[in-house]
């Protein structure tokens, strides 16, 4: 993975507010769904108190990949939101995948399959 010395991998030091539809999708996202009864909860806060915890993305040719946050993301369209706080990494999509890996392993376990397919994109 490519560092920078002052920054490590962020591209700026700072959140950036970015819009909902200038994010695309990550192609590296292990977890599929999220139970119901979660994503209301998260709907339900996002609306009230908007994205709290910014995602993360990465610049492509054609706007931003979305790197981590996909459950807060996903959440902000719910609630009907024009943009989401977001940090910068300035990674490829190889360091990509590898930290949207061990972003969810260290948050709660993927199943099998999950972890299978991610790790297979690896």
């Amino acid at each position: 993975m490519r560092q920078m010395k002052k920054r490590g991998l962020f591209e700026t030091n700072r959140v950036v507010h970015i819009r909902l539809g200038d994010i695309s999708a990550g192609r590296c996202a292990p977890r599929r769904e999220m139970p119901p009864g979660e994503m209301h909860a998260l709907v339900v806060n996002v609306s009230k108190y908007g994205v709290l915890q910014p995602l993360s993305v990465r610049r492509t040719e054609t706007g931003f990949e979305l790197i981590s946050g996909e459950q807060r993301l996903r959440a902000a369209v719910l609630a009907g939101l024009d943009e989401v706080p977001c940090i910068i990494l300035d990674m490829d999509e190889q360091d990509s995948a590898a930290l949207v890996l061990v972003d969810n392993l260290r948050r709660r376990g993927l199943d099998f399959i999950e972890e299978a397919r991610a790790l297979s994109r690896l």
